[in-house]
């Protein structure tokens, strides 16, 4: 069953996120594409995709999730996307190591040279799904699907949070699980993934290439029921937004959308540097 180690991570929470934490530096392979863009290569591997019902109810109820709302939050599960799970293989890939910030989409685009108000912000760029798609293909990449985002963020041992199966506020720097700000990315030191992917908790929801559909296990009637109002054209968008509960901050959640603005970074198969 999926994280079937999180009992043991629970009861060494330091132990576990500091483990994160150095995984994730001791096995970082960093590229830089011939745009100055930061990539990390993902290695192959497998994740479970979603969460158990189960394990989540145990979450809310006596778990990191329980000084919440408990009773509400499980009534209301799918609306954090969790449904069945499903396991799937991917191929290494290389991921943007940080959001594509709103310097680096105006100095790509020579935009901030045309208007003359060059900005130094390292804050998440936010696009609708078109524009961010068409960014990442005219830097020669395209934007992650919803497997290899989750992969990148939860890594072989499906953790719950990047860094681990343990909530602490100190990884959003907010005490009350919200973080309202954006801010610049790569700045939480602890918001790193085993990857070494920043951000993919909280700051700017990022956007998938997929369309919003349910798992291929999930009884359509159910999906049906929680999406009647999204449209058919709506994008997978993951990670949550920096107003968003910790609940939309897992590695498992996923909202819909299309155009609304949100963050994004790039993916590749081939070496940043070669292309």
């Amino acid at each position: 069953m999926k994280r079937l180690a999180i009992t043991i991570f629970l009861l060494f929470p330091i132990f576990c996120n500091l483990q994160a934490q150095n995984d994730a530096d001791s096995v970082v392979e960093i590229a830089t594409d011939r745009l100055g863009f930061e990539m990390v290569y993902v290695p192959s591997g497998t994740v479970e995709m979603g969460i158990d019902i189960d394990l989540f109810t145990d979450l809310v109820t006596t778990g990191i999730f329980s000084e919440g709302s408990g009773i509400n939050t499980i009534a209301n599960q799918g609306y954090y996307g969790v449904f069945e799970t499903y396991e799937t293989t991917l191929q290494g890939f290389w991921m943007d190591r940080y959001e594509v910030t709103a310097n680096q989409y105006e100095t790509s685009y020579q935009r901030c040279v045309d208007m003359g108000n060059c900005s130094n912000s390292n804050l998440p760029q936010l696009l609708t799904w078109t524009e961010a798609l068409a960014f990442c293909v005219a830097r020669g990449a395209r934007l992650p699907t919803e497997e290899e985002w989750e992969y990148a963020a939860s890594g072989p041992d499906n953790f719950i949070f990047p860094w681990g199966n343990e909530f602490n506020s100190e990884f959003l720097d907010n005490p009350d699980y919200l973080s309202f700000e954006l801010y610049d990315v790569g700045s939480r030191s602890f918001n790193v993934s085993w990857a070494g992917l920043y951000d993919m908790a909280g700051n700017a929801a990022e956007w998938t290439d997929d369309l919003f559909q349910p798992y291929y296990s999930w009884d359509e009637t159910e999906f049906t029921d929680w999406v009647e109002s999204r449209t058919e054209f709506s994008r997978v968008q993951r990670g949550g937004e920096a107003v968003d509960s910790i609940l939309r901050k897992t590695t498992y959640s996923r909202q819909a959308g299309f155009r609304d603005e949100q963050g994004f970074r790039c993916v590749r198969f081939s070496d940043p540097q070669n292309g």
